[in-house]
């Protein structure tokens, strides 16, 4: 596998996405922990500029073109030009991988050093598997207090199986009939129970 350098933080993190609920200035991270979070924008980004010097080099040629156009400043948003380290509820709420997430940024932090890939989001089956569990905790603790499971609700009568009567007649219609064999009217409704 490909990586690319980064700065490191030298002591504790902080969760530095914008689009998680954590209060500002973010969710403290202790050192070795946290989720990271690798946008393909910063993958595009970083395809030629891997090490810490052709990073700065390349952010300087680009605030120098916008210069030459006459834009002092440029405001670019978390994760296009390096991952976002993150708490555990922003990588729950962008649907990343958490194993790989969290394996990222442990490597992170030991070596500076990041995947050259898009971090992976949750499969499907994970997720089920999350919600899943999520409502067999919460059924145990329901039964636990209330120490009775809930009556089933009962079920409805399949109404392609129900018997079916023509609603002009009243003759017994069987239930793939699209005329009625007796007066040749076409709806039908289920057979009351006479």
């Amino acid at each position: 596998m490909d990586y690319f350098e980064t700065e490191r933080e030298s002591g504790t993190g902080r969760c530095s996405d914008d689009k998680c609920p954590c209060p500002p200035p973010g969710t403290l991270i202790p050192r070795g922990a946290g989720y990271l979070y690798i946008s393909r924008q910063v993958v595009e980004f970083h395809r030629d500029a891997r090490t810490l010097a052709a990073h700065r080099a390349k952010v300087d040629r680009i605030a120098s073109q916008y210069a030459a156009r006459g834009v002092d400043r440029v405001w670019v948003s978390p994760g296009v030009f390096n991952p976002i380290l993150m708490c555990e509820q922003g990588a729950r709420r962008r649907g990343l991988d958490m194993e790989i997430a969290a394996a990222d940024a442990r490597y992170w932090w030991e070596t500076g050093l990041v995947p050259l890939r898009p971090t992976p989001r949750a499969s499907l089956t994970s997720w089920w598997r999350t919600l899943w569990r999520r409502k067999e905790r919460q059924s145990t603790s329901d039964t636990a207090s209330n120490h009775a499971l809930p009556e089933p609700e009962p079920r409805r009568q399949d109404s392609t199986s129900a018997p079916r009567q023509c609603l002009e007649c009243g003759h017994g219609v069987e239930r793939n009939a699209v005329v009625c064999p007796k007066c040749g009217f076409g709806r039908f409704g289920p057979r009351s129970n006479d």
